[in-house]
């Protein structure tokens, strides 16, 4: 088609034959575009491109629909030679933000926000994504201020309310939270991500009883496998007929499902007959565990017959928890006698304390940027003292850590022997102490009720509360929080004296009697 047109001046600018042929084709993928039919309109703003390659708009919309399609990085290209043609368009500059806020490149969308809004000082769903672009930068009395101004152009905005409650939680200004939680709540009684923001602030708030039935609304926003549904009806707590059989499942993480079958028991107490559905790696450490459950079931395999189901999640609701009523009797977890006979003896003997070490937690966990660590910044710990052994219970590491990892002689790496969760479990048994982030070893730890040290993020997650060195949940647990956002460097000072502290007053337990032959490769 291109081929009848003539060919554009020697200047390199298009003729007005050409560039009136690029606008038709813009004009044809506008209203595809707008009809829904992206594919189409996609070669028609290419087309127009073919032609006419400073037709900025049409570059702005490839970039559009190449995000709408995932291929983000591709969009980006687009979206910032939009961007440069169009310098006065605040949309351009709104679209590099999004897509450089999406693939977490922050300096980038804050500045391009901010070009929008230079544009377009009265644009609210820019000032709203300067602000989510801040906080993740943690930059948080900034995302508050911009949000305040979101709220100023669209104060119907249940979005900007749940957002400025975020980053009030993020900085532990739980008045402050609360408050826009229940803006957004008046404004929408029923959205679901206004209920679980303020239940996240009500539960560190520690009010738990307040808290749980708006954690409820996890099911209508689908979070984390939330919302499952079966065609039995839902336990919701009460009485239990006799003979009914009840099926327990897990939910989102593997810490939420080691944190919540210590109700398993309350529940077969009630004269239930219980079967519990959880993640596979967890699923034989949890068989061994809950004699209580008729039987434990992974995800993904055939369920028994039952009459009510639960989430493991809800059963604090069901059980109207308080603080001062949560059950923390530990340990609820036990090794399967079949690793504590494999493992025993692993470590071998020795005098100095044998601790256990888990920095960082799954990397695609959204809140992971804040709870995790690089094993570098425990380098002073693992190498600086000389009276502990150290042991990685890390089963994937990042490459950064891998590395680390080979050049730390002081630091045993266990990954190799860490099968399911029963593995991980005999083996921190055997330990004296497990010093964790907020992760699944941590919770693990904590179940067993072994000697636990959580290093926690300024605003940590909810089940740690604030305030307090000790946890309602895990009664063998001590708290190590940071002072002020992402301020590692005290909390690990602080690990190193303690540590310190904790091996000079180290005195050996034989837990157990080494088995009489031990495999030779599998001692320490």
């Amino acid at each position: 088609m291109n081929q009848s047109l003539p060919a554009n001046p020697r200047d390199g600018k298009p003729s007005a034959q050409i560039r009136a042929a690029a606008e038709r084709h813009f004009e044809d993928g506008s209203r595809r575009m707008a009809a829904g039919r992206d594919r189409e309109a996609l070669a028609d703003f290419r087309a127009a491109l073919e032609l006419c390659p400073d037709l900025g708009e049409a570059e702005l919309n490839v970039g559009l629909l190449l995000e709408k399609d995932g291929t983000l990085e591709d969009a980006l290209a687009c979206c910032r030679r939009a961007a440069t043609l169009l310098p006065d368009r605040a949309e351009s500059h709104f679209a590099v933000g999004n897509l450089c806020l999406k693939t977490r490149r922050l300096g980038e969308a804050v500045e391009a926000f901010r070009r929008a809004l230079a544009c377009q000082p009265a644009f609210p769903q820019a000032w709203l994504n300067l602000g989510n672009a801040l906080r993740l930068a943690n930059d948080l009395s900034g995302a508050v201020d911009c949000y305040q101004r979101a709220g100023a152009l669209r104060p119907e905005s249940v979005e900007v309310q749940v957002n400025l409650a975020n980053a009030y939680r993020a900085q532990n200004l739980l008045p402050e939270s609360l408050a826009a939680g229940e803006r957004a709540l008046a404004l929408d009684p029923e959205r679901p991500e206004a209920h679980l923001n303020y239940a996240m602030a009500l539960l560190v708030s520690g009010e738990l009883g307040r808290a749980w039935p708006h954690a409820e609304y996890r099911h209508a926003w689908k979070l984390g496998g939330a919302g499952r549904e079966f065609s039995q009806p839902r336990w919701a707590g009460g009485t239990v007929p006799a003979g009914r059989r009840i099926l327990l499942h897990g939910e989102q993480g593997l810490g939420d499902t080691l944190q919540f079958v210590r109700y398993v028991p309350l529940v077969a107490k009630l004269g239930a007959t219980v079967h519990l559905e959880v993640q596979a790696p967890l699923r034989d450490l949890l068989a061994a565990s809950l004699p209580e459950a008729a039987s434990v079931t992974a995800f993904g395999h055939a369920l028994p017959e039952f009459d009510l189901h639960c989430p493991l999640p809800s059963l604090p609701l069901a059980f109207g928890t308080e603080l001062a009523t949560i059950p923390a009797r530990v340990p609820y977890v036990r090794v399967p006698p079949a690793q504590v006979e494999r493992w025993r003896g692993f470590f071998g003997g020795g005098a100095r304390p044998k601790i256990g070490l888990a920095w960082a937690g799954n990397p695609t966990h959204p809140n992971d940027y804040n709870r995790s660590l690089p094993l570098a910044k425990l380098r002073d710990v693992f190498a600086g003292v000389s009276g502990a052994r150290f042991f990685s219970l890390k089963k994937e590491v990042s490459a950064a850590d891998a590395v680390l990892l080979q050049e730390s002689p002081e630091v045993v790496n266990l990954a190799p022997h860490l099968g399911d969760f029963a593995d991980t479990a005999a083996l921190i048994e055997q330990l004296d102490l497990v010093i964790a982030v907020d992760t699944s070893v941590a919770h693990l730890t904590g179940a067993l009720g072994r000697p636990l040290w959580v290093l926690l993020p300024f605003s940590p997650d909810w089940r740690w509360l604030l305030g307090r060195e000790d946890s309602p949940w895990y009664p063998s647990a001590r708290l190590f929080r940071q002072p002020r956002t992402d301020d590692w460097d005290n909390v690990v000072a602080r690990v190193r004296t303690e540590i310190e502290v904790f091996c000079k007053a180290f005195r050996p337990v034989s837990k157990s009697s080494p088995a009489s032959t031990p495999p030779a490769t599998e001692s320490l």
